[in-house]
């Protein structure tokens, strides 16, 4: 939400939306606010489910690696200098 709050302009823009939807819920039927909620829900849905297939392989290569590890006994501990695959797709400060 930084980016946000950093540029007043798309803050004034944000909140005008919010107070539009909650205008359009006050005044119209309760069906057809239930109904934009439902869709709104399953967008997000699908969304997130997208998300997830395209993060799947990654989270299955750390799986792997963190199974291997349980397996010898170590402490399972991720090192990015181990996955070299990684490097250029994950910034090295985040671990």
């Amino acid at each position: 939400m930084q980016f946000i709050k950093s540029n007043w302009l798309i803050m004034a823009l944000f909140r005008m939306g919010v107070l539009g939807m909650v205008y359009f819920g006050a005044v119209q039927s309760v069906p057809l606010v239930w109904d934009m909620a439902d869709m709104a829900m399953g967008t997000m849905a699908w969304i997130n489910l997208i998300a997830i297939l395209l993060l799947s392989p990654l989270v299955f290569l750390l799986l792997k690696d963190y199974t291997a590890k349980l397996k010898m006994g170590k402490e399972p501990e991720f090192k990015l200098s181990e996955h070299p695959g990684l490097k250029r797709k994950v910034k090295s400060d985040i671990w």
